[in-house]
């Protein structure tokens, strides 16, 4: 693993990038919600701001694969990486529900460009037997900065408010800092080079577009029966997860307290991460995919019946730790099964089925918190993740070519 990112200075480059971005994006989103109570603000308008953010998302992301073959792959994540770091700063410098709506969809315009094109970027400079590897650890790389921004986020406040500043002032301030952390990102990423894939720069929206008619059609359902598989698992998480923090701070956990256990998730993630490809080559890839995403359903019923920081922290963790080792595997079995040209289209649709879903799913859990509490999310989650899971299981099922391919490893003995 070490090796490959040692001798790909692309990798390296990408992995530096990420690991900016998320750092950025740690901390931001651990103060964010904390701000906006700061200001008087209830989790209607979070739930709401969050959901924009995301329509918007989706909206943009749906048509990445048009933008990625006009523009170019690298020109339009960079693009889309420096307009979602000034949307976050209008909304740190931001007090009005208006300001705070518009810089949310611009942001969600940028983050279009950032989630969708990661893994197209990624298979553009690593090797096909490699990708697998590549993705788990940029993956565990960019968790474990988010789990250090998590952590900045919860102390950078209490530090700042030790010089006499008020509540939204220290708040406003960690936020900025975040910010311009994050911007650094824009150095790797206008650094990298021209990729190696044989077609770079030249993904298609449509599916499939060099194939046979039999293989267009097998591809277009694959990522249609994905998209719905993810779409559902997101109804889950986007009704629990943007309210975590807040949670927490109304069963009486301080910032601090929040970030550092928080963190403790992010990095346990991280090193499960890298374990990954290890463990989905011994048990099976589909297999550890499925059985992780539905992990959190036990702790979210707990959580229900016992509303409690561990059980908060528990349930968050199984979750997101769960997400961060399966979408490398995800994003590696969708690689090899859709054509170069076809990946900013698939991994655009699935994006944009993500966090349409999310949007529809924080807007409502925002206004049932605020109406009936926080089992709601609750609700939500166990539901559509074991739904999800579901569908997810028949989706990823091997094809008759990769069980062929497995069964001649096997008889080989590699």
């Amino acid at each position: 693993m070490w090796a490959l990112i040692r001798r790909n200075r692309a990798l390296r480059r990408i992995a530096l990038y990420q690991l900016l971005g998320a750092l950025q994006a740690g901390t931001f989103g651990l103060l964010f919600n904390l701000y906006l109570l700061a200001l008087g603000r209830k989790e209607d308008l979070i739930g709401f701001l969050a959901s924009a953010t995301t329509l918007a998302l989706s909206c943009a992301a749906l048509v990445a694969g048009r933008l990625v073959q006009r523009w170019g792959l690298r020109r339009m994540l960079t693009l889309g990486f420096l307009l979602a770091s000034l949307s976050l700063l209008g909304q740190a410098l931001s007090t009005a529900g208006p300001q705070l709506l518009c810089f949310a969809i611009l942001a969600g315009f940028g983050y279009a460009m950032t989630q969708s094109l990661q893994m197209p970027l990624l298979a553009e400079y690593v090797a096909s037997e490699d990708r697998a590897t590549a993705a788990a650890l940029v993956s565990a790389i960019a968790t474990l900065s988010t789990t250090f921004g998590t952590l900045m986020g919860g102390l950078l406040p209490e530090f700042l408010g030790r010089t006499g500043l008020d509540l939204v002032m220290r708040d406003r301030i960690a936020l900025v800092v975040a910010v311009g952390i994050g911007l650094f990102g824009l150095i790797p990423l206008l650094r990298l080079e021209q990729g190696a894939s044989p077609i770079p720069q030249t993904y298609s929206a449509a599916i499939g577009t060099s194939q046979d008619d039999e293989m267009r059609s097998r591809v277009r359902r694959l990522v249609r029966q994905y998209a719905g598989a993810t779409a559902l698992i997101s109804l889950g998480a986007g009704a629990f997860l943007p309210f975590v923090n807040v949670y927490l701070a109304r069963l009486g956990a301080r910032p601090g307290e929040i970030g550092g256990l928080l963190s403790a998730v992010g990095a346990t993630g991280a090193i499960l991460g890298l374990l990954a490809p290890t463990l989905g080559r011994r048990f099976g890839r589909e297999r550890l995919s499925v059985l992780a995403r539905v992990a959190p359903i036990l702790p979210a019923l707990a959580l229900m019946a016992s509303p409690t920081i561990p059980l908060v922290v528990l349930t968050y963790a199984t979750r997101n730790i769960g997400a961060g080792m399966t979408w490398p595997i995800e994003a590696s079995i969708l690689n090899d099964r859709v054509h170069p040209r076809a990946r900013a289209g698939a991994f655009g649709l699935r994006t944009a089925a993500w966090n349409i879903a999310w949007a529809l799913s924080s807007a409502i859990s925002g206004q049932l918190i605020v109406r009936g509490g926080y089992n709601w999310p609750l609700v939500i989650l166990v539901a559509s993740t074991a739904l999800g899971g579901l569908v997810l299981s028949l989706v990823l099922r091997p094809t008759p070519q990769e069980r062929e391919a497995r069964a001649r490893r096997a008889s080989a003995g590699v």
